[in-house]
């Protein structure tokens, strides 16, 4: 199965039109149709807002392989790529701080989690 039919199958399983389905991911209805047929390949971005979208897994859309759609709670690609691509400074700053912290500093950040999260419960 090609790129072009996985991503008809997000559309028509979404239940939308070309044009509603183009919408949805910025680009224009005939660059579905493009899509769809294998005459174009969409970029990076509009695989992201596809999987992002339609809570579909990237490797899925992209080679067929693995689960299709994600899970709630599986949607880490989702989550980073809006803090990454998003206006706010703050959650960029602490994905960097997280990223740059060793072993030892996770685990006193996860005790710390962990405490935050009585509190509120």
């Amino acid at each position: 199965m090609t790129l072009g039919e996985r991503i008809k199958i997000v559309r028509k399983g979404a239940q939308l039109k070309q044009y509603e389905f183009a919408k949805k991911i910025g680009v224009a209805a005939n660059t579905v149709t493009n899509y769809e047929s294998d005459m174009r390949t969409p970029i990076e971005a509009i695989r992201v807002a596809i999987c992002k979208e339609f809570g579909i897994h990237r490797e899925w859309l992209e080679t067929g392989e693995g689960p299709k759609d994600i899970e709630k709670d599986d949607d880490l690609d989702g989550i980073a790529y809006d803090i990454v691509n998003g206006e706010r400074e703050l959650p960029k700053k602490f994905l960097r701080l997280i990223a740059s912290l060793d072993d030892k500093e996770l685990s006193l950040l996860e005790k710390f989690i962990d405490i935050l999260s009585k509190i509120e419960g």
